[in-house]
């Protein structure tokens, strides 16, 4: 049984990761997800998704939630590669495996033949790298950091107090929603039903229908929408550190995009300069 405890912060409070102010972490988070675009290198995704691994190790999560990264991951994977795998459509396409033959009955001629390509499993593996290491990257976020400096960093970065505020709130439901989950799954065995049906969502879907009426009339009884300025007993401030890791990253990034759109550019026919030569080559095998 899922236990609230073990979503807890354990040692992760003593952590440089914890310590880091929010803005710090949600602008490296925004800027990583427009880096992680422009990347197709596997190596370097897979680097970025290794940065992830190592950031959550290091901040000394429970052990609940590195199983759950790495079931998100090796999930994410699996279905990427599996499904672009079989239904690569771009050309060329070389066929490694022959799932289904052309000459099977029945299936052959409806099919014209099931193959595993080797550049689906390329694409597949790239697409799977991007989205496990921006989830992993993102649970290592909300994971490291207080609901409260969560909502403060993304109201002091202008996004609005509303918004903010939803984003939190879902962030901090996802362990009770598992948990409840867990709970009605467990409920339905005893009684000898299955894992999963129709009969264990809807108790899922009617709990969360009852909290969000109860949290709507809770915000609403506290005069969330009153004023248009809220006051806040915290305050973040960057230190040096802070300031120097932010810029820091953002260079480094804004040079590789730099890099990688000069050789789109040069690629599709947009701009070309003899000079750019070394620049193009490293965007091309590197990026």
């Amino acid at each position: 049984m899922l236990n609230w405890q073990e979503f807890t912060y354990s040692g992760a409070e003593a952590t440089a990761i914890f310590r880091l102010d929010p803005r710090v972490k949600i602008l490296m988070l925004v800027i990583t997800g427009l880096f992680i675009i422009f990347l197709d290198n596997p190596w370097l995704l897979a680097a970025l998704l290794a940065v992830g691994l190592a950031g959550v190790f290091a901040a000394r999560l429970t052990l609940l939630k590195v199983k759950i990264v790495l079931a998100v991951i090796a999930i994410g994977l699996w279905g990427a590669v599996f499904s672009q795998a079989l239904f690569y459509e771009q050309m060329p396409r070389t066929a490694v495996l022959t799932v289904i033959s052309p000459q099977t009955p029945l299936l052959g001629p409806l099919t014209g033949g099931l193959y595993v390509y080797q550049e689906g499993i390329v694409h597949g593996l790239r697409q799977g790298l991007r989205m496990a290491a921006m989830t992993t990257l993102g649970l290592l976020v909300c994971w490291t950091t207080d609901s409260r400096l969560l909502l403060l960093g993304l109201v002091r970065l202008r996004l609005p107090y509303s918004l903010a505020f939803m984003a939190v709130t879902a962030v901090r439901f996802i362990p009770i929603l598992l948990q409840e989950t867990l709970q009605v799954i467990a409920a339905s065995r005893l009684r000898g039903g299955r894992r999963f049906s129709m009969q264990t969502l809807l108790p899922i879907l009617g709990n969360c229908l009852r909290r969000a009426g109860t949290l709507a009339v809770a915000v609403e009884s506290r005069a969330f929408r009153a004023f248009g300025e809220r006051t806040y007993l915290e305050e973040l401030r960057f230190n040096a550190a802070e300031k120097l890791l932010l810029a820091g990253y953002l260079l480094l990034v804004a040079a590789a995009v730099v890099s990688k759109a000069s050789y789109l550019g040069y690629q599709y026919g947009l701009f070309y300069h003899s000079a750019l030569r070394p620049l193009y080559e490293f965007a091309r095998t590197c990026l």
